[in-house]
């Protein structure tokens, strides 16, 4: 799990114990949201141009983009 990941977690955990957020986490709270729906479109896309290749059976590109896969993987 991403530090993002926990920081989004606490900021729900806070929200559930019916306090206000401060300005400072509302922005926090909107800009981890942004990063992980970004994160998770990148995520996605990777997949479905991978299962594009493997049904094609074009093994080259298939190849190229397991390996970006791989790195956005150790990237996140």
């Amino acid at each position: 799990m991403s530090t993002v990941d926990q920081r989004l977690l606490e900021i729900i955990g806070i929200m559930l114990e019916k306090r206000e957020l401060t300005p400072m986490e509302a922005h926090e709270l909107r800009e981890s949201h942004r990063f992980i729906v970004d994160r998770e479109r990148k995520r996605a896309r990777l997949l479905n141009l991978l299962f594009a290749a493997r049904i094609g059976k074009d093994w080259i590109w298939f190849e190229k983009l397991t390996n970006e896969y791989n790195a956005f993987n150790k990237l996140y």
